[in-house]
């Protein structure tokens, strides 16, 4: 059956309903909903917070590289020029 159809079929017994039955029946519904995606948001959540701490140690390895690189560099430019007041 079609979406409209079943609109269609169940509109004659929401009309008949009053203002703060249909809030009542909205907030069941909005909860019904909540509680279904519910673990689905859980689980967002818990992914969205792995990728957050990958990318923190991704960029703490690639600037203990950097280091590494950079202490290398000085040691090289020690080597070739005269010594530095850091390398004696």
């Amino acid at each position: 059956m079609p979406y409209v159809e079943k609109i269609k079929a169940i509109y004659p017994s929401i009309e008949v309903l009053s203002n703060d039955e249909l809030r009542e029946r909205s907030a069941a519904l909005r909860k019904r909903i909540a509680d279904f995606i519910a673990e689905d948001e859980a689980h967002i959540v818990a992914q969205k917070a792995k990728v957050r701490t990958k990318k923190v140690n991704f960029r703490f390895i690639i600037i203990k590289k950097l280091v590494k690189l950079i202490d290398l560099m000085v040691a090289l430019l020690c080597e070739i020029q005269k010594p530095c007041k850091s390398c004696k």
